[in-house]
């Protein structure tokens, strides 16, 4: 009899720990669960921000080498420019552009396309056009003569990624228009950016977070990133898995994509 109260008593207690701890794990549970998503929310806000800056960071580079193309246009008389024939007469644009590479530490050179002329000026040198396309700067995508029609018919701000200058790979090349007060096209403006410094500028922005960051141009081309290209890349992205909440798995690994804007 004493065994069996005992048994009784054992069942008794255990019953009431169940009943006293199940809301508790319940409520825990809950609790955990919505800090949880509290917290992942909060972060995906922050890295939401932090991108917002980084377009607005680029959005500042960008307009700044659009205004200096301008500058250089209401310096210069373009269309009747000619090297040989007046060699200081491209001594503003070089100083412009020798300025600009000074004071921003993310251009390596700045080069001035006159379409009418022989010669091409840039901050350090000049040179031949013909040098400039066929030795000097190179695209993996463009051969010389393509390269040569895109500088002397270009419409609108255009990106050129993994160029090579001067024998070295890894450059970011934007091309800016140039026209006259008859908006007649009276050459281009080019600016190069290794590509590591845009890297580094990522890992400024974004290093605090184990994130991969790219940039892409308007036809969704990666422009330049935080990482090699054929490990993490867009294509991988796209080919990932997209689950609710902006969550996504590429590669068997879980994790978030965010995007942002620039001009």
């Amino acid at each position: 009899m004493p065994k069996l109260k005992s048994r009784l008593f054992i069942s008794y207690i255990a019953s009431y720990l169940l009943v006293l701890f199940l809301p508790l794990v319940v409520i825990n549970g809950l609790f955990s669960q919505r800090f949880i998503l509290a917290y992942r929310n909060e972060i995906n806000s922050k890295v939401q921000a932090d991108l917002a800056q980084l377009a607005a960071a680029i959005d500042r580079e960008l307009e700044t080498m659009s205004q200096t193309a301008s500058e250089i246009r209401l310096t210069m008389d373009l269309p009747a420019f000619s090297f040989l024939g007046d060699p200081l007469a491209s001594r503003d644009a070089i100083s412009r552009l020798s300025a600009y590479r000074t004071t921003n530490p993310l251009i390596e050179e700045g080069v001035l396309y006159p379409a009418q002329d022989d010669f091409a000026v840039a901050s350090s040198s000049s040179c031949r056009k013909d040098l400039l396309v066929n030795q000097l700067l190179r695209s993996p995508r463009l051969s010389a003569d393509q390269l040569r029609k895109l500088l002397e018919t270009v419409e609108v701000p255009t990106a050129l990624s993994h160029v090579e200058w001067k024998g070295t790979p890894g450059y970011l090349c934007m091309v800016y228009p140039i026209r006259t007060d008859y908006q007649t096209l009276a050459g281009s403006c080019l600016f190069l950016l290794p590509e590591a410094s845009l890297s580094r500028l990522l890992e400024e922005k974004m290093g605090n977070y184990s994130a991969s960051t790219y940039v892409l141009d308007r036809d969704g081309r990666p422009l330049f990133s935080s990482f090699a290209l054929d490990s993490l890349s867009p294509d991988a992205l796209a080919q990932g898995e997209a689950l609710p909440e902006g969550r996504v798995v590429v590669g068997g690994e879980r994790g978030f994509a965010g995007s942002g804007g620039a001009g």
